[in-house]
Protein backbone atom coordinates (compact mmCIF):
# COMPACT_ATOMS: atom_id res chain seq x y z
CA UNK A 1 0.00 0.00 0.00
CA UNK A 2 0.93 3.49 -0.47
CA UNK A 3 1.35 5.02 2.52
CA UNK A 4 2.42 8.50 1.67
CA UNK A 5 -0.35 8.49 -0.87
CA UNK A 6 -2.90 7.44 1.70
CA UNK A 7 -2.02 9.35 4.34
CA UNK A 8 -2.35 12.72 1.72
CA UNK A 9 -5.51 11.38 0.85
CA UNK A 10 -7.23 11.71 4.47
CA UNK A 11 -5.05 15.62 5.06
CA UNK A 12 -7.70 16.31 1.78
CA UNK A 13 -10.33 14.83 3.34
CA UNK A 14 -10.07 16.74 6.71
CA UNK A 15 -9.35 19.98 5.11
CA UNK A 16 -12.30 19.63 2.99
CA UNK A 17 -14.77 18.64 6.10
CA UNK A 18 -13.62 21.23 7.94
CA UNK A 19 -14.22 23.78 5.23
CA UNK A 20 -17.48 22.35 5.04
CA UNK A 21 -17.93 23.07 8.41
CA UNK A 22 -16.95 27.02 8.12
CA UNK A 23 -18.94 27.52 5.37
CA UNK A 24 -21.92 26.90 6.77
CA UNK A 25 -21.11 28.11 10.45
CA UNK A 26 -20.99 31.37 8.62
CA UNK A 27 -23.99 30.48 6.88
CA UNK A 28 -25.96 30.10 9.50
CA UNK A 29 -24.94 32.81 11.35
CA UNK A 30 -26.22 36.15 10.92
CA UNK A 31 -25.88 39.09 13.79
CA UNK A 32 -25.04 36.70 16.20
CA UNK A 33 -28.32 35.09 15.50
CA UNK A 34 -28.95 31.53 13.63
CA UNK A 35 -31.75 32.02 10.94
CA UNK A 36 -35.65 30.36 12.27
CA UNK A 37 -35.52 27.59 10.14
CA UNK A 38 -32.33 25.08 8.41
CA UNK A 39 -33.64 24.85 4.59
CA UNK A 40 -34.23 21.24 3.33
CA UNK A 41 -31.40 21.83 0.86
CA UNK A 42 -28.83 22.33 3.72
CA UNK A 43 -30.42 19.14 5.76
CA UNK A 44 -30.03 16.97 1.88
CA UNK A 45 -26.30 18.20 1.54
CA UNK A 46 -25.53 17.00 5.30
CA UNK A 47 -26.88 13.74 4.33
CA UNK A 48 -25.30 13.38 1.11
CA UNK A 49 -21.79 14.29 2.76
CA UNK A 50 -22.34 11.63 5.70
CA UNK A 51 -23.81 9.37 3.07
CA UNK A 52 -20.14 9.47 1.41
CA UNK A 53 -18.40 8.64 4.15
CA UNK A 54 -21.19 5.67 4.95
CA UNK A 55 -23.19 7.26 7.98
CA UNK A 56 -26.53 7.00 7.58
CA UNK A 57 -28.93 9.50 8.77
CA UNK A 58 -32.28 8.10 9.63
CA UNK A 59 -33.23 10.50 12.05
CA UNK A 60 -35.40 13.37 11.46
CA UNK A 61 -33.42 16.26 12.04
CA UNK A 62 -34.96 18.86 13.69
CA UNK A 63 -35.37 22.46 11.37
CA UNK A 64 -36.38 24.85 13.56
CA UNK A 65 -33.25 26.92 15.95
CA UNK A 66 -34.65 28.55 18.77
CA UNK A 67 -33.26 30.37 21.85
CA UNK A 68 -33.88 28.77 24.81
CA UNK A 69 -34.23 29.98 28.57
CA UNK A 70 -31.54 28.74 31.45
CA UNK A 71 -33.29 25.92 33.47
CA UNK A 72 -32.03 25.50 37.24
CA UNK A 73 -33.47 22.52 38.62
CA UNK A 74 -33.55 20.63 41.42
CA UNK A 75 -35.13 16.78 42.31
CA UNK A 76 -38.34 16.01 43.74
CA UNK A 77 -38.20 14.82 47.06
CA UNK A 78 -40.61 12.06 48.73
CA UNK A 79 -42.33 11.15 51.79
CA UNK A 80 -41.48 7.88 53.44
CA UNK A 81 -45.30 7.47 54.54
CA UNK A 82 -46.70 8.90 51.78
CA UNK A 83 -45.49 6.45 49.46
CA UNK A 84 -45.04 3.21 51.47
CA UNK A 85 -49.16 3.80 51.77
CA UNK A 86 -49.31 5.12 47.91
CA UNK A 87 -47.24 1.67 46.77
CA UNK A 88 -48.76 -0.69 49.26
CA UNK A 89 -51.71 0.68 50.89
CA UNK A 90 -53.07 -2.52 52.76
CA UNK A 91 -51.28 -4.99 50.75
CA UNK A 92 -53.05 -8.41 51.13
CA UNK A 93 -51.45 -10.35 47.99
CA UNK A 94 -49.57 -13.18 48.18
CA UNK A 95 -46.99 -11.58 46.04
CA UNK A 96 -44.29 -9.58 47.82
CA UNK A 97 -44.17 -6.08 47.52
CA UNK A 98 -41.89 -3.76 48.77
CA UNK A 99 -40.69 -0.06 48.09
CA UNK A 100 -38.33 2.15 49.64
CA UNK A 101 -36.38 5.48 48.90
CA UNK A 102 -32.79 6.40 48.88
CA UNK A 103 -30.67 9.04 47.48
CA UNK A 104 -32.00 11.58 50.17
CA UNK A 105 -35.56 10.55 49.63
CA UNK A 106 -35.45 11.57 45.97
CA UNK A 107 -35.47 7.92 44.84
CA UNK A 108 -38.33 5.35 44.59
CA UNK A 109 -37.61 1.92 43.88
CA UNK A 110 -40.50 -0.53 44.11
CA UNK A 111 -40.53 -4.03 43.49
CA UNK A 112 -42.36 -7.36 43.58
CA UNK A 113 -42.03 -10.65 43.52
CA UNK A 114 -44.11 -13.09 41.90
CA UNK A 115 -45.85 -17.01 41.83
CA UNK A 116 -44.81 -17.32 38.29
CA UNK A 117 -47.74 -18.19 36.08
CA UNK A 118 -46.28 -17.97 32.58
CA UNK A 119 -48.58 -15.07 31.17
CA UNK A 120 -47.32 -13.49 27.85
CA UNK A 121 -47.65 -10.00 27.07
CA UNK A 122 -47.17 -8.22 23.71
CA UNK A 123 -45.32 -5.05 23.27
CA UNK A 124 -48.44 -2.89 23.04
CA UNK A 125 -50.05 -4.68 25.95
CA UNK A 126 -46.78 -4.18 28.05
CA UNK A 127 -46.84 0.05 27.25
CA UNK A 128 -50.38 -0.01 28.36
CA UNK A 129 -50.03 -1.80 31.54
CA UNK A 130 -46.72 0.49 32.27
CA UNK A 131 -48.58 3.28 31.65
CA UNK A 132 -51.84 2.33 33.91
CA UNK A 133 -49.37 1.40 36.67
CA UNK A 134 -47.79 5.47 36.14
CA UNK A 135 -51.40 7.18 36.12
CA UNK A 136 -52.66 4.96 39.23
CA UNK A 137 -50.03 5.96 41.32
CA UNK A 138 -50.68 9.71 39.94
CA UNK A 139 -47.09 10.60 38.18
CA UNK A 140 -49.00 10.89 35.02
CA UNK A 141 -48.34 14.30 33.34
CA UNK A 142 -47.61 16.19 30.18
CA UNK A 143 -43.67 16.25 30.79
CA UNK A 144 -43.71 12.45 30.41
CA UNK A 145 -41.91 10.79 27.10
CA UNK A 146 -41.79 7.10 26.02
CA UNK A 147 -38.17 6.73 25.54
CA UNK A 148 -37.70 2.87 24.86
CA UNK A 149 -38.80 -0.26 25.37
CA UNK A 150 -36.37 -3.73 25.50
CA UNK A 151 -37.32 -7.18 25.41
CA UNK A 152 -35.51 -10.05 27.38
CA UNK A 153 -37.11 -13.94 28.31
CA UNK A 154 -40.77 -12.84 29.06
CA UNK A 155 -39.84 -9.43 30.39
CA UNK A 156 -40.15 -5.84 28.97
CA UNK A 157 -38.10 -3.13 29.78
CA UNK A 158 -39.57 0.39 29.67
CA UNK A 159 -38.06 3.39 30.25
CA UNK A 160 -39.92 7.40 30.14
CA UNK A 161 -37.69 10.20 29.77
CA UNK A 162 -38.85 14.12 31.40
CA UNK A 163 -39.51 16.35 28.84
CA UNK A 164 -39.70 20.24 29.37
CA UNK A 165 -40.93 22.33 26.78
CA UNK A 166 -38.55 21.55 23.51
CA UNK A 167 -36.21 19.65 26.33
CA UNK A 168 -35.13 16.40 27.50
CA UNK A 169 -34.44 16.51 31.01
CA UNK A 170 -31.61 13.44 31.10
CA UNK A 171 -31.64 13.29 34.68
CA UNK A 172 -35.59 12.86 35.03
CA UNK A 173 -37.32 9.58 34.17
CA UNK A 174 -39.03 6.39 35.30
CA UNK A 175 -38.23 3.01 34.21
CA UNK A 176 -40.55 -0.26 34.76
CA UNK A 177 -40.28 -3.68 34.05
CA UNK A 178 -43.13 -6.13 32.81
CA UNK A 179 -43.91 -9.15 33.82
CA UNK A 180 -46.81 -12.01 33.48
CA UNK A 181 -49.01 -8.90 33.07
CA UNK A 182 -47.90 -7.01 35.63
CA UNK A 183 -45.28 -4.34 37.01
CA UNK A 184 -42.15 -6.41 38.56
CA UNK A 185 -40.12 -3.23 39.38
CA UNK A 186 -40.88 0.71 39.11
CA UNK A 187 -37.86 3.41 39.61
CA UNK A 188 -38.50 6.99 39.54
CA UNK A 189 -36.50 10.15 39.91
CA UNK A 190 -37.88 13.40 38.41
CA UNK A 191 -36.76 16.98 38.16
CA UNK A 192 -38.85 20.41 39.39
CA UNK A 193 -37.80 23.27 36.93
CA UNK A 194 -37.01 26.10 39.78
CA UNK A 195 -36.09 28.69 37.87
CA UNK A 196 -36.45 29.40 34.09
CA UNK A 197 -35.04 32.70 33.30
CA UNK A 198 -36.75 35.27 31.01
CA UNK A 199 -33.11 35.95 28.93
CA UNK A 200 -32.90 32.91 26.84
CA UNK A 201 -29.80 31.56 24.85
CA UNK A 202 -29.34 30.93 21.22
CA UNK A 203 -28.43 27.08 20.55
CA UNK A 204 -26.36 25.86 17.37
CA UNK A 205 -28.75 24.37 14.48
CA UNK A 206 -28.42 20.63 13.82
CA UNK A 207 -26.83 20.70 10.99
CA UNK A 208 -23.57 22.36 12.68
CA UNK A 209 -24.21 19.75 15.94
CA UNK A 210 -23.65 16.89 13.14
CA UNK A 211 -20.88 18.04 11.29
CA UNK A 212 -18.98 18.56 14.49
CA UNK A 213 -18.81 15.08 15.33
CA UNK A 214 -18.67 13.26 12.00
CA UNK A 215 -15.13 13.21 12.72
CA UNK A 216 -15.48 10.94 16.20
CA UNK A 217 -18.41 8.86 14.22
CA UNK A 218 -15.35 8.11 11.46
CA UNK A 219 -13.58 6.76 13.80
CA UNK A 220 -16.44 4.74 15.22
CA UNK A 221 -17.32 2.64 11.80
CA UNK A 222 -14.15 0.30 12.73
CA UNK A 223 -16.60 -0.97 15.42
CA UNK A 224 -19.40 -0.91 13.81
CA UNK A 225 -19.13 -3.30 10.36
CA UNK A 226 -18.04 0.22 8.42
CA UNK A 227 -21.27 1.42 8.82
CA UNK A 228 -23.30 3.83 11.32
CA UNK A 229 -26.35 4.35 11.62
CA UNK A 230 -28.14 7.81 13.48
CA UNK A 231 -31.40 6.79 14.38
CA UNK A 232 -32.42 10.33 16.90
CA UNK A 233 -31.56 13.78 17.67
CA UNK A 234 -32.29 15.75 20.44
CA UNK A 235 -32.11 18.89 22.41
CA UNK A 236 -31.17 17.63 26.01
CA UNK A 237 -30.49 18.66 29.55
CA UNK A 238 -28.41 17.11 31.52
CA UNK A 239 -26.43 17.77 35.16
CA UNK A 240 -22.83 17.09 36.08
CA UNK A 241 -23.67 14.43 38.97
CA UNK A 242 -21.74 11.45 40.31
CA UNK A 243 -23.96 8.87 41.56
CA UNK A 244 -21.54 7.02 44.09
CA UNK A 245 -22.52 3.20 45.26
CA UNK A 246 -22.40 1.66 48.33
CA UNK A 247 -22.06 3.11 51.40
CA UNK A 248 -21.76 6.59 49.90
CA UNK A 249 -25.39 6.30 47.47
CA UNK A 250 -27.51 8.76 49.90
CA UNK A 251 -24.81 11.21 49.12
CA UNK A 252 -26.07 11.60 44.80
CA UNK A 253 -28.43 14.44 45.93
CA UNK A 254 -26.76 16.16 48.18
CA UNK A 255 -27.38 20.02 47.54
CA UNK A 256 -30.94 21.37 46.07
CA UNK A 257 -30.70 23.46 42.92
CA UNK A 258 -28.17 22.99 39.56
CA UNK A 259 -28.39 24.28 36.60
CA UNK A 260 -27.19 21.62 34.33
CA UNK A 261 -25.74 22.03 30.51
CA UNK A 262 -27.97 21.72 27.14
CA UNK A 263 -26.36 19.47 24.43
CA UNK A 264 -28.15 18.01 20.74
CA UNK A 265 -27.65 14.12 21.47
CA UNK A 266 -26.98 12.01 18.41
CA UNK A 267 -28.42 8.86 19.26
CA UNK A 268 -26.87 5.67 16.96
CA UNK A 269 -28.68 2.60 16.08
CA UNK A 270 -27.13 0.24 18.68
CA UNK A 271 -27.70 2.49 21.54
CA UNK A 272 -24.44 4.47 21.99
CA UNK A 273 -24.92 8.17 21.37
CA UNK A 274 -22.54 11.52 21.23
CA UNK A 275 -23.53 14.46 23.15
CA UNK A 276 -22.54 18.10 21.79
CA UNK A 277 -22.93 20.95 23.63
CA UNK A 278 -25.84 23.00 21.89
CA UNK A 279 -25.68 26.35 23.47
CA UNK A 280 -23.97 28.97 20.66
Amino acid sequence: MDWVKAKNILIVAFIITNLILGYYTLKDMKANRYSDTISEEKINDIKKIFEEKNIIIKADIPKKTFRVPEITVKYESYDKEEIEDKFLGENESDNKETVKLTSNNKLIIYKKSLNDNNTKSSEEEAKEIAYDFIKEHGYENDEIELWDIKKENNEYEILYKQRYENIILDNGYMKITVKNDQVVYFERRWLQATNVKSIEKGIIPTTKALLLVIDKLETMKDTKDSKVVITDINLVHSLDIHELDGIFEEKWYVGDEKKGLLYWRIILQDGEYIDIEAYE
